[in-house]
This record gives C-alpha cells, sequence and structure tokens, in this order.
C-alpha cells in the first residue's frame, strides 16, 4: 500500500531540517569538533559507539533523503567496507581539515563520505 503522500513530504521537510546547517547546532556542540572528540579514542570507550551511531545515523538520513528524492547518494559505499572505515574516513576528514570544523556533524560526515568513497564511472 505504501505511505501517503503527505508523509513523503514531511519526512523530506524533517531531513531537510535536521540535516541543514544552522546556527543552532554550534551552539549544541552538534559540529565536527564534537564529532572529532568523539571519534578520536580507542575501541573500548563507550564514545566510540556513539562515533560510529553519529556517523550511521547521518548515513542513514541521507539516504532516506536520497531515497525519497528518487537521487543517487553522493558517495558509494563498496561491499566489505566497515563501520571502523567508515569511521577513519571521517576522522582522516576531519583532521585535515580543522578549518571546517565547525560544521554541522551531517555536513561533514557528507564531505568526508564523498572525498573518501566517491562512485566511480562503471
Amino acid at each position: 500500500m505504501g505511505y501517503p503522500r503527505t508523509f513523503h513530504y514531511a519526512a523530506a521537510i524533517a531531513l531537510v531540517f535536521l540535516l541543514s546547517p544552522n546556527a543552532a547546532s554550534a551552539q549544541s556542540g552538534n559540529d565536527g569538533n564534537e564529532l572529532l572528540n568523539d571519534c578520536a579514542v580507542d575501541d573500548t570507550s563507550w564514545k566510540d559507539g556513539f562515533c560510529a551511531g553519529s556517523i550511521q545515523g547521518v548515513i542513514a538520513g541521507m539516504s532516506l533523503e536520497a531515497a525519497l528524492a528518487k537521487q543517487d547518494m553522493p558517495f558509494c559505499l563498496r561491499e566489505g567496507v566497515t563501520n571502523r572505515q567508515v569511521r577513519d574516513t571521517v576522522v582522516l576528514w576531519l583532521r585535515q581539515n580543522p578549518s571546517k570544523r565547525d560544521l554541522q556533524k551531517s555536513v561533514v560526515v557528507a564531505l568526508a563520505m564523498t572525498q573518501g568513497f566517491p562512485c566511480t564511472q562503471k
């Protein structure tokens, strides 16, 4: 049966709001600085799990947004890529781009993933 059209519009609007950069993100600590703080730890820390969840949550949101808009994702994960590789890619991007750590987490993850896992022509 599927969801009603109004649900799709509401979900798309909610995602745009949640994933768009805004002034409140810097005040709440929802930025790349916080993400790097959570992700630059060893595997045994609770922050490592929080880091992985934050990144996977952004990716899931992007996937839903792309599906609703009937567009491709801006990056392509090969089969077999692990959560650890994804985390390492985001951490590396944050370390190489310190002037962009003030950007919202969702923007940082999108930029890191697009650079780290570009889609190639077949």
